[in-house]
C-alpha cells in the first residue's frame, strides 16, 4: 500500500500540467459545493433569527380569549399550569394612567411576566429585563427606547431606575387629584424597533403577580406559550377543551412563530441547494474523469511495459485510483480555505438583504466536511474508469509501440 501511495505521488509530480488541470476543475466544483451549502446554513440561521424576532422563538403558540369574561382567565391558567408548560406568559393590554407631576402622561400599558423574554427576543438598550423583582408589590417595567426623551427629555440610560406614578382606571376621564397613584420602577429600556415591542404602547409591566381583576373585563386577555414541536398538537387539543355553556370555543389558538407556514419555502431552498451541489460535483467529476482517461491513454505504453515486467493488474488499477483520489484530496485541501475566505467576504451577498445576518459567518464545519467528502467521492468515482482502462492495457500493443 505504501508503495502504491509513493508511486501515485510520483505520477502526480511527474505530470504537473495534467495534475494542475484536474485539480483546478475539482477545486472550482468543491468551492461551489461548500459555498452553496454554507449559504443554505446561513440562510436557515437568518430565517430562524428573523422569525424569532418577529413572531417568537420556535415554537410559540398564541392563545387569545374570544370573550371579555373574567371567568375565562382561570381555566386557561389551569390548563397551562396543569400541563407543566414552562415558558408561558400572559400578554395583554392594561387600562391604566401614568401620572407625572399631577399630569397625565399616557394611558395604558402592556402586561407580561418574566418568561416573556424566553418566548420573544428582547433587545435591551439600557438596564436589564426584570427577573428578581417580578413578585414585588411595586411594579417593575421596561420602556421603549426614545420614550423617555420624548416625554421627559431624558436619555435611555437616565430612565433606568426612574419611578413613575400610575393608577388603574375603569372609566375615563381619570381624576388625578382624587385617585391616589401607585409607584412603578423602570428597570430597563428595550429597542423600540424590536417586533415584540412595536405594538402595545411604550410601557411594559413585567410581573408574575396576578393581573388586576378588572383588566380582562376591558380587554381580551391573551397568552404566549413556547413549547417543543412535539407538544404543539397536545397544547392545541388541551385549549380546544375549554368551551362555553353553548359548547363554543372560549379561546382561539394558533402558531405565532410562523415556522410551519415557511417550512415549505425552507424545504424548497434545501432541495434547490442539494440539486446545485450535485450539479457542481458532477461537473467537477466529469472534468477529473476526462483528464484521467486522457492521461491513461497517453500512458498506455507505460502501463503495458509495467505489465510486461511483472506488474499485476490490481497494482496498476490501485495506482491510478489512488492517484486520482490523491488529486481530489489536494483539491479539497485547497478549496476549503478558499471557500472560507470567500464566505467571509461575500456572506452578505449569500443571504437575502431583508434577513438579518447570523452572528457568525465562519465557514460551517458541516459545509467543509461536505466539500471534503464530496471531493473524495468524486475522486473515487472518477478514478474508476481510467483505473480499469489502465489495468486492461494490452502488453502486446504496448510492446509494439
Amino acid at each position: 500500500m505504501i508503495g502504491m501511495l509513493i508511486g501515485a505521488w510520483m505520477d502526480v509530480r511527474s505530470q504537473p500540467f495534467r495534475t494542475t488541470a484536474a485539480i483546478a476543475g475539482l477545486v472550482a466544483a468543491v468551492v461551489a459545493v461548500i459555498l452553496v451549502d454554507a449559504a443554505a446554513v446561513l440562510s436557515t440561521d437568518a430565517n430562524e433569527i428573523y422569525l424569532a424576532r418577529k413572531y417568537g422563538m420556535p415554537v410559540t403558540i398564541s392563545i387569545m380569549s374570544q370573550s371579555g369574561d373574567s371567568d375565562s382567565t382561570v381555566p386557561m391558567d389551569d390548563i397551562l399550569r396543569g400541563n407543566d408548560f414552562i415558558y408561558t406568559s400572559i400578554d395583554t393590554q392594561v387600562s391604566a394612567t401614568i401620572v407625572r407631576d399631577g399630569q397625565i402622561v399616557t394611558n395604558g400599558f402592556r402586561w407580561v411576566n418574566s418568561a416573556y423574554a424566553d418566548i420573544r427576543i428582547v433587545d435591551m438598550v439600557a438596564g436589564a429585563w426584570p427577573r428578581d423583582t417580578t413578585n414585588s408589590d411595586v411594579l417593575h417595567v421596561v420602556v421603549t427606547s426614545g420614550w423617555g426623551n420624548l416625554m421627559f427629555a431624558l436619555s435611555d440610560e437616565e430612565m433606568v431606575g426612574m419611578h413613575l406614578q400610575y393608577a388603574f382606571v375603569r372609566d375615563a376621564p381619570f381624576d388625578v387629584q382624587n385617585t391616589p397613584p401607585q409607584s412603578m420602577v423602570i428597570d430597563g429600556v428595550v429597542d423600540a424597533s424590536t417586533a415584540a415591542f412595536q405594538m402595545g404602547g411604550p410601557i411594559t409591566v413585567v410581573s408574575d403577580l396576578a393581573v388586576p381583576p378588572f383588566v380582562d373585563e376591558v380587554m381580551h386577555p391573551s397568552w404566549l406559550v413556547r413549547v417543543d414541536e412535539a407538544d404543539v398538537g397536545f397544547l392545541m387539543a388541551s385549549v380546544a377543551l375549554a368551551v362555553d355553556e353553548n359548547g363554543l370555543p372560549v379561546y382561539m389558538v394558533q402558531r405565532a412563530d410562523q415556522g410551519d407556514t415557511l417550512a415549505p419555502v425552507l424545504r424548497q431552498q434545501r432541495v434547490t441547494g442539494t440539486a446545485t451541489k450535485a450539479i457542481a460535483l458532477t461537473v467537477g467529476g466529469l472534468g477529473i474523469l476526462g483528464v484521467g482517461v486522457s492521461g491513461v491513454r497517453e500512458r498506455a505504453s507505460e502501463f503495458g511495459l509495467r505489465r510486461a515486467i511483472g506488474a499485476k493488474r490490481r497494482r496498476i488499477f490501485g495506482g491510478v485510483l489512488v492517484q486520482t483520489l490523491m488529486e481530489a484530496i489536494i483539491a479539497a485541501l485547497i478549496a476549503i480555505p478558499l471557500a472560507a475566505l470567500l464566505l467571509e467576504y461575500f456572506a452578505r451577498d449569500l443571504v437575502l438583504s431583508t434577513l438579518p445576518m447570523p452572528p457568525s459567518t465562519i465557514l460551517p464545519l458541516q459545509s467543509a466536511m461536505l466539500g471534503l467528502l464530496g471531493a473524495v467521492l468524486v475522486g473515487i468515482i472518477a478514478g474508476l474508469v481510467p483505473a480499469i482502462h489502465a489495468a486492461r492495457t494490452s502488453v502486446i500493443r504496448a510492446l509494439r509501440g
